[in-house]
């Protein structure tokens, strides 16, 4: 089904009133969902609230893996993340987000998109 010109900007005029940061999530809220991600891919059989914030946490990353990675195959500019071929799993992700939290807790009160972008640049470095 094809979008005509009109639906498509009156999509892109709804979509931008929308707020750009409609539920902005910390690092503590990451660490918690995060380490139950770990935890339930460990086998550990979680409590429904733990299960929900592992699934939040899973589809959180592997969201932005996902954009990383589109931008990564569509700029031609240097990049900053650089995952290894065949990429890493949502877990491996939850694994270094979690240890990077625990290491710097300062990042607890930072946006979570923010401190994983900085785990994800120092776990995967492009080379220079």
């Amino acid at each position: 089904m094809r979008l005509s010109s009109a639906c498509f900007v009156l999509l892109a005029l709804g979509a931008s009133s929308l707020p750009a940061h409609a539920d902005p999530k910390d690092g503590a809220y990451f660490l918690q969902a995060c380490d139950a991600a770990v935890r339930q891919s460990d086998g550990e059989k979680l409590s429904p609230q733990d299960a929900a914030g592992a699934a939040a946490c899973t589809a959180y990353l592997g969201g932005f893996m996902d954009a990383v990675s589109l931008n990564a195959s569509t700029t031609l500019g240097r990049r900053s993340i650089c995952f290894p071929e065949g990429g890493i799993s949502d877990a491996q992700a939850a694994s270094l987000f979690v240890k990077y939290l625990r290491q710097n807790p300062q990042s607890l009160q930072s946006a979570g998109r923010a401190s994983l972008y900085v785990a994800l640049v120092r776990a995967f470095p492009c080379g220079k």
